[in-house]
């Protein structure tokens, strides 16, 4: 009976919680409220709750023990602020009055201080009351917000398009904002507004082929807001999502890329031009193994391209084996990291003839992996004409010290003469002395005055007979005639103009004459030099 009683009063209560007719059911209508996953109230339009189910209670952290009597208190309750509770609840009052009552997330704050999202419904069940169901989100939000982080921080544009529409269907910040759009702008977007080069029908034919093969990779070319063309690559599958199947795309601007690869193919098409007319041999190893080498390199060594190039070759064998551990040596240097200076060593063709070589080594980037970059100069004939230099530089030493004994012989000689030359003076002038002046000495005593000065003129000219002024005067740069030398022994013995015209039987204007041709040519014209006074110093 008590039982009973219980049930009784508790059906009542809940036909006065529900503002509509419950029927003869009242406590299986409680039950499969209270059962639900989902929170259930239900608020009159005087702002009461009549109505709250476990689950409600339980996403905003509240129990049966003091549970909201309004949805003003539940919003106070439910909020982490005054100025954020008056917020909601002025919301609460436009959101009841609009005509649609849309789905709505927000995020609450339970009685713990734990901040939940939920996702709620409401059912304007009439005029005076509406019935509220919620949803706790928190998990899925976080992982969508997550996952959304994780979208949006990718450099790559990434896009879930419509399969049958090509329209965007979800879409990361990097697919709108590289190229120039807005979100709100691109959502309005399809494929075929950005997309250069493909018709809407080849795009329809496109997305077809994606659809019946599962995916697809290729490029395109896509048109920014602003009209510039940006070169993409794009990876596209099929995914499946609630049962519909779409199209997923990541794509990447690879316009720079484009460029720098070109900018890289011009640059080795202008390396290879110049490494082929190079007059050195010109190889890239990389690895240990030979990857290039230009023609110079195939004409000297003997080896054709493709024998170079396969991976069994050793380039050991190009190596004279007394260059080995040197090379070796470098080689290891240079996979460490290392830069190495140039250096001589040989190199052997196939043939097997020997070459002397400078090489330089460098290590570059090539194909995208580090290589060593070689430049191999032929010495053969540098080092064949060092050899003759050294040859010709042996023999002119040789011939310069012949050439030096050959001088000291010839200075030995010459002293040899001019002392000759001395004592054959000093016998002419002793016997002069001795055997000639004292006749003249004679003769000027016993002759007139004319014949006298011929015979001092005479004796004179004995005394001079072994000194150099005859040769002095004869080296001027003009040669004197017979009748000026001996015009110059007169002067330089002190006889005047007048006395050498009457030795001479010549006028005194012809001495004159004779006078001023002899100072031209002694290079004495225009000068103050008195001429008898030069003569005397040339004795």
């Amino acid at each position: 009976m008590t039982d009973n009683n219980q049930n009784g009063a508790r059906a009542a209560k809940i036909s006065a919680a529900f503002p509509f007719p419950v029927g003869d059911y009242p406590l299986l209508l409680d039950a499969l409220f209270n059962c639900s996953f989902h929170g259930f109230l239900i608020v009159t339009g005087d702002d009461r709750i009549t109505f709250m189910n476990d689950s409600m209670l339980k996403l905003f952290g509240m129990d049966r023990v003091c549970p909201p009597a309004t949805i003003s208190e539940l919003g106070r309750r439910a909020t982490p602020d005054a100025a954020t509770a008056t917020a909601a609840q002025e919301l609460w009052r436009r959101y009841l009055k609009a005509t649609e009552l849309p789905e709505r997330i927000i995020q609450i704050v339970r009685g713990d201080g734990e901040k939940r999202w939920a996702r709620f419904r409401i059912f304007r069940a009439s005029p005076d009351y509406c019935i509220m169901c919620g949803e706790d989100i928190t998990e899925q939000t976080l992982t969508e917000n997550r996952f959304r982080a994780l979208l949006d921080q990718s450099q790559d544009g990434i896009v879930l398009i419509d399969k049958d529409t090509g329209a965007f269907v979800e879409f990361n910040e990097s697919a709108h904002r590289k190229l120039g759009y807005s979100r709100a702008e691109f959502a309005r977007l399809t494929i075929p507004d950005i997309d250069v080069g493909e018709s809407r029908a080849d795009f329809v034919a496109h997305l077809r082929r994606i659809a019946d093969q599962g995916a697809d990779t290729f490029e395109a070319r896509q048109k920014t807001k602003s009209g510039e063309i940006r070169n993409i690559h794009v990876v596209a599958q099929v995914i499946s999502l609630a049962g519909k199947s779409y199209i997923q795309g990541v794509w990447r601007d690879i316009t720079n890329l484009a460029v720098t690869e070109k900018h890289l193919r011009e640059s080795e098409e202008k390396f290879r031009t110049l490494a082929e007319e190079s007059p050195n041999m010109i190889f890239i190893n990389q690895g240990g193994r030979i990857v290039y080498a230009n023609r110079l390199c195939v004409e000297l060594m003997g080896y054709s391209r493709e024998e170079l190039y396969a991976p069994d070759f050793d380039f050991m064998i190009l190596v004279a084996p007394e260059f080995h551990a040197i090379t070796r040596r470098n080689f290891k240097r240079h996979r460490a990291g290392r830069d190495v200076g140039t250096y001589e060593y040989e190199v052997v063709s196939k043939s097997g003839r020997r070459i002397a070589v400078f090489i330089t080594t460098k290590l570059i980037h090539y194909a995208g992996a580090n290589a060593i970059l070689g430049i191999i100069t032929d010495i053969t004939e540098l080092k064949q004409a060092n050899a003759s230099l050294e040859e010709a530089a042996a023999g002119l030493t040789s011939q310069a010290a012949a050439l030096e004994r050959k001088n000291a012989a010839l200075q030995e000689v010459l002293a040899q003469i001019e002392d000759g030359k001395r004592r054959f003076g000093r016998r002419v002038r002793a016997n002069a002395e001795k055997m000639i002046l004292p006749v003249l000495t004679r003769l000027k005593r016993r002759a007139n005055a004319l014949a006298a000065k011929d015979l001092f003129l005479l004796e004179t000219n004995l005394q001079n007979l072994t000194s150099e002024f005859a040769e002095r005067i004869g080296n001027s740069s003009e040669v004197l005639s017979p009748r000026e030398t001996e015009i110059c022994g007169m002067i330089k013995s002190g006889m005047s103009s007048k006395e050498i015209a009457v030795q001479l039987s010549i006028s005194s204007k012809t001495v004159d004459t004779l006078r001023n041709r002899i100072r031209k040519k002694l290079g004495l014209a225009n000068q103050n030099v008195n001429l008898a006074t030069f003569l005397q110093t040339l004795a």
